[in-house]
């Protein structure tokens, strides 16, 4: 899939029973999801979100946490200012937490998979 243009442009057009779009329209809001979504998720991993999986938005949220970070320590690594060694091992240790951090949400998010 190109990664291009992230705006989608293409509609395809479903025709349902009355059951088939209630069902649709229970399973989705059930996930807290748009029908669009809720279709694109099967499309593309063959399954959706599970309703029971109460730490998928903790695991968002950490992940955009760990991601601020990383970008706060590039930017302080390629500032202008001269870094002496202390600040080097500070940046040094911050990055190990945050691989730490890492390893853990991914194991939080492979264990809600299964």
């Amino acid at each position: 899939m190109s990664e291009k243009s992230r705006y989608r442009t293409r509609t395809f057009k479903v025709y349902l029973f009355n059951e088939e779009l209630q069902l649709l329209n229970d399973k989705a809001t059930a996930l807290n999801m748009t029908k669009s979504a809720y279709i694109r998720d099967l499309i593309l991993f063959g399954q959706t979100r599970k309703a029971e999986d109460k730490n998928y938005e903790n695991v968002i949220y950490e992940l955009n946490k760990i991601g601020s970070n990383i970008n706060q320590l590039a930017y302080i690594a390629n500032s202008e200012f001269s870094t002496n060694g202390i600040e080097i091992l500070s940046l040094i240790s911050n990055y190990q937490e945050l691989l730490e951090q890492f390893d853990e949400l991914t194991a939080i998010v492979k264990g809600s998979e299964c």
